[in-house]
């Protein structure tokens, strides 16, 4: 897994989202395999998955109460 944290707006979070993108490019393939999921963590209040597979994780969402 990899996570990058953004707490910004909606442009923050597609350069977050481009950035894992170049990550995962520079990792050999037996290590971008191990990585199951691309996540951003926002201190918004909604979670999604994006279209091209990446997670938009509400940092309210992280917590068990």
């Amino acid at each position: 897994m990899s996570f990058e944290i953004k707490l910004g707006s909606t442009e923050s979070i597609e350069n977050a989202a481009n950035s894992l993108r170049k990550f995962l490019t520079r990792l050999s393939p037996e290590k971008s395999a191990q990585c199951q999921s691309l996540n951003v963590i926002i201190a918004g209040n909604l979670s999604s998955t994006r279209k091209d597979g990446i997670n938009v994780i509400a940092l309210g969402h992280l917590f068990i109460g």
